[in-house]
């Protein structure tokens, strides 16, 4: 199946599963867009980074509950 121009919203796109899940489907070629809760420092999820993928996802979070950004 391929997911190329198709749009993928992962809840939780910070934790273990849904990162990878994000970085399954942008190889894939899906725009995918994020929900997460930010971090108190500000700074970008690190399973996100450590994939390579924190600037070809969408993210949308906040402080302290998670949001939808359309």
């Amino acid at each position: 199946m391929s997911f190329r121009n198709k749009r993928a919203l992962s809840a939780g796109i910070s934790g273990f599963a849904g990162s990878c899940l994000a970085n399954h489907l942008v190889k894939q070629g899906a725009d995918v867009y994020g929900l997460y809760r930010r971090r108190a420092d500000g700074a970008l999820p690190y399973n996100l980074q450590y994939l390579n993928i924190a600037n070809q996802v969408a993210l949308c979070g906040n402080r302290q509950y998670t949001t939808i950004c359309v």
